[in-house]
């Protein structure tokens, strides 16, 4: 019973946080995206108790860990020491560009 008192409270605790903060909205342009977000934010909690049933008990942790997870894999130094880039090409390319300009500017003075 305990748990149902406080799932309760977590509810509503929730809904009057989401609340004041869709009165800060500086634009009413954007509410309808926030009550949108505050939508899903609500269903998740409120699926807490119905997956912790199922047996998934720490669902919240394991989505967070998740999400940490794959988004620190583009940081993964392992995969970025195999990247060597080969600015040679690009040097000699602006290299003749620079000459070329030079002569034409050359060529422009002379006339």
């Amino acid at each position: 019973m305990s748990g149902i008192l406080s799932w309760v409270k977590q509810m509503i605790f929730l809904l009057v946080f989401l609340n004041m903060a869709q009165q800060l909205l500086p634009n009413v342009r954007y509410r309808k995206y926030f009550r949108f977000l505050c939508g899903l934010i609500f269903i998740a909690v409120l699926m807490g108790p119905v997956l912790s049933v199922f047996g998934a008990e720490d669902w919240e942790a394991a989505l967070y860990s998740q999400i940490l997870d794959n988004g620190d894999a583009w940081m993964d130094e392992s995969k970025t020491e195999d990247v060597q880039v080969d600015f040679s090409e690009m040097e000699e390319t602006q290299l003749s560009l620079y000459r070329e300009y030079e002569e034409r500017m050359a060529e422009d003075l002379t006339e």
